[in-house]
């Protein structure tokens, strides 16, 4: 049997910003998938090489975090054309069977034009759904015009791909409602690679953390005001002098990081805090299996009330408790036995979880094994299977 060709086309750095299109490119290339990829180019990385089987075509883009609205669209534009060229160029060599494109941006998917011409079906893996995020990182209502401009775009986007799949229920509820989609909308939960994340691999750091004196608390992911980090640092400011020995860790990168360090400093929470910075995805299960409680403090808004936390689920499956934002996603998935649960936005209610637990070994201990149980629906075992069975009835 012929080997069926796929290419990702992703406006971000690859392995280490996207831990989903690593997870997909891998299934597939399990699977006996030749899979290209082609992303952006970070100053040390090389502009092609093969990875864990998959081929790595990288750009002269950067990403801009923080950037204006202007910086943005001249950066995704600029990949836009890149990717365009790149991908026709080796469609004529490789004549692909499909092209996966994931947002954002969702006009992305139109690199993929000449393909789709001659006949290679395009997917489109929405990450995001653009308008709620746009209104989420810029504070505005629906009907704001810029706003209507992105799901135009989105409605676009969408007509044009063969395919379209997204990561959770409330993202596929949202896109139904604007789009016209019938049966080609599918779900891919973004679930933990077991690859990266299994608690048995660490047994040292678990060792560790079971003599040391301190209580740890960890984060890693995205540095956005949206996700509540701040929240999070204030919870343990209110803790710091009925828990001397409580320790919260920050691993990630983003446009709230200098926010972070002033507030960590303005609290005097020096011996308390860790804002570590940017750590490789490699490096994260260690670092997870050494702590004591994962938290997952998003504020509560348009978009992140529709998105599921990836991290929350790394914690889970590396046997930790975690502590969540009571949002509508993360409550499609898991219950208060499974999710110790506090107000969004709210450090008081926080703390208190965060007091429960560091006195109650007992109920860590519950959570993390009701969080496992209830996750197994959604393994990356079980969504990996139904992923390379989509792709292969897709790419044909």
């Amino acid at each position: 049997m012929t080997m069926k060709k796929i290419c990702m086309v992703v406006h971000a750095y690859y392995p280490a910003a996207e831990p989903r299109v690593r997870r997909e490119a891998e299934a597939l290339v399990d699977n006996g998938f030749e899979v290209d990829i082609i992303c952006l180019k970070e100053g040390h990385e090389k502009p092609y090489e093969t990875l864990n089987g998959a081929k790595i075509y990288r750009l002269p883009v950067r990403r801009h975090r923080g950037s204006g609205l202007a910086v943005y669209i001249f950066e995704y534009l600029s990949f836009f054309v890149l990717s365009s060229i790149v991908l026709t160029l080796n469609f004529v060599k490789k004549h692909y069977n499909a092209v996966q494109v994931h947002n954002l941006p969702d006009f992305l998917v139109f690199a993929a034009f000449i393909p789709k011409l001659f006949g290679t079906k395009v997917i489109l893996d929405i990450h995001d759904v653009s308008p709620e995020l746009f209104m989420s990182k810029q504070r505005l209502e629906s009907e704001n015009f810029l706003v209507e401009i992105l799901k135009s775009l989105e409605k676009l986007s969408i007509s044009f791909a063969d395919h379209v799949i997204t990561v959770g229920k409330p993202f596929a509820e949202t896109l139904r409602k604007r789009n016209r989609l019938d049966k080609k909308l599918s779900i891919i939960m973004n679930s933990a690679d077991p690859k990266l994340f299994n608690s048995g691999k660490y047994p040292a750091e678990n060792e560790r953390l079971k003599s040391t004196r301190k209580f740890i608390i960890t984060y890693h992911g995205s540095l956005f005001r949206r996700y509540g980090i701040d929240v999070a640092i204030k919870a343990i400011y209110l803790l710091k002098d009925k828990l001397p020995d409580i320790r919260f860790k920050i691993y990630g990168r983003g446009e709230a990081f200098d926010e972070l360090r002033r507030l960590i400093s303005d609290l005097c929470l020096g011996n308390h805090v860790d804002l570590v910075g940017y750590v490789p995805a490699d490096d994260i299960p260690p670092l997870i299996s050494s702590a004591d409680v994962g938290v997952v403090p998003y504020r509560k808004d348009r978009f992140t009330n529709l998105l599921f936390p990836t991290k929350a689920f790394e914690y889970i499956v590396m046997n930790k408790p975690v502590i969540a934002s009571r949002t509508a996603a993360v409550e499609t998935i898991f219950d208060d036995s499974a999710v110790m649960f506090f107000e969004p936005g709210n450090a008081q209610d926080l703390a208190r979880c965060i007091l429960e637990l560091y006195h109650n070994p007992e109920k860590r201990d519950e959570l993390a094994r009701m969080a496992k149980k209830q996750y197994e629906k959604i393994s990356w075992e079980l969504m990996s299977k139904r992923y390379c069975e989509l792709i292969s009835s897709i790419a044909k």
